[in-house]
This record gives C-alpha cells, sequence and structure tokens, in this order.
C-alpha cells in the first residue's frame, strides 16, 4: 500500500475521530461511479477526475507544484490507493478501470458469478 507515503494514511482516520480528508470523495462514490477508459482523450480524462469533490484539493496539498499530467495522475493514484483499503470499490476491465462504491462493487461482482 503506497498511499501513505506521500498522503494520509487512512487507517489514522478509523481509529480517531477527527474528519478523514478522504471522506468528501467516498461520500461521492456511495452515488456515483467514475469509469476511466484506456482511451481517453487528456481533456477527457481530466474532466472525469476533476467531478470527484476535493481530489484535485488533496492532490494539490499534499503534491504541491506539479504539472496537470502528473496532477492527474496523482489524482487517480488516490483512487487506486483508497480501493486498496477498500474505502472505495475498483473493477479493473479489458479497456477500463472503474471506481464505484464497495457496496455496489460486491453486488455486481456477485450477480457476475451467479
Amino acid at each position: 500500500k503506497k498511499l501513505p507515503q506521500i498522503f494520509p494514511n487512512p487507517e489514522t482516520f478509523k481509529r480517531k475521530k477527527i474528519d478523514s480528508p478522504y471522506s468528501p470523495i467516498i461520500t461521492w462514490f456511495g452515488s456515483h461511479e467514475l469509469e476511466l477508459m484506456n482511451d481517453l482523450s487528456s481533456k477527457e480524462y481530466a474532466s472525469l477526475l476533476y467531478q470527484v469533490p476535493t481530489l484535485s484539493e488533496l492532490v494539490k496539498k499534499y503534491c504541491p507544484g506539479l504539472d496537470e499530467s502528473h496532477h492527474l495522475m496523482m489524482m487517480e493514484f488516490v483512487l487506486h490507493g483508497l480501493a486498496e483499503y477498500s474505502l472505495i470499490g475498483k473493477s479493473i476491465l479489458d479497456s477500463s478501470v472503474s471506481f464505484a462504491d464497495v457496496m455496489n462493487q460486491i453486488f455486481s461482482e456477485d450477480e457476475d458469478e451467479g
């Protein structure tokens, strides 16, 4: 799990009763899904990532001074990191990566198998 090497450790917020900087992101995925297709243009990729509330601000805070392409890459990195901690769900398909609510992911995986 590489997320805590750069960003706050999500585990810290589970134990302490302090607001997590990830809460708005996790909450957003409760009612939204984000599918990042492999063949997106840079503009489409950016507009999808910028839909996620506070994600860009989080990257700016912990990785200041990045150029736009690296900023976007770190935004996606945070989503992969949150999925590693099972705070959001992630599905990797042949042509895309999809992020969604963890419970939605569990139920859709059950349907795929049955």
